[in-house]
């Protein structure tokens, strides 16, 4: 068990472990094939994004406390085999721009040199 632990997938569902409460969503990772990208975004909105080959696929409020530290987690149910984690992963340009603050637009957060 992991407490409090926020999930995405299992059939078109969310659980957000802070709230004890599990969400019907449009998202069905039964549809990824062979070599589609997935990725976790948690937004400076308290959103979790999921991402399949860079296209947002889910956007869900949560509960996650803003500065916590978090651990990924790959659940292994149904058709995936095996998993890579890219940790230099980042989001799409596009969503990554919204997501900055206005004053801020125009702007890069990409350290220099």
């Amino acid at each position: 068990e992991i407490s409090p632990s926020w999930l995405a997938g299992f059939g078109g569902l969310f659980w957000d472990g802070q709230q004890s409460t599990w969400t019907s969503v449009p998202w069905q990772p039964a549809s990824l094939t062979v070599e589609d990208r997935i990725g976790f975004l948690l937004s400076p909105h308290e959103e979790a994004i999921v991402f399949v080959n860079d296209r947002e696929v889910l956007r869900q409020k949560t509960s996650i406390p803003p500065g916590s530290i978090l651990y990924p987690i790959v659940d292994l149910i149904g058709n995936t085999d095996a998993v890579e984690m890219v940790l230099d992963a980042r989001a799409p340009t596009a969503v990554a721009a919204a997501l900055l603050p206005k004053h801020m637009k125009g702007f890069s957060r990409v350290p220099l040199g």
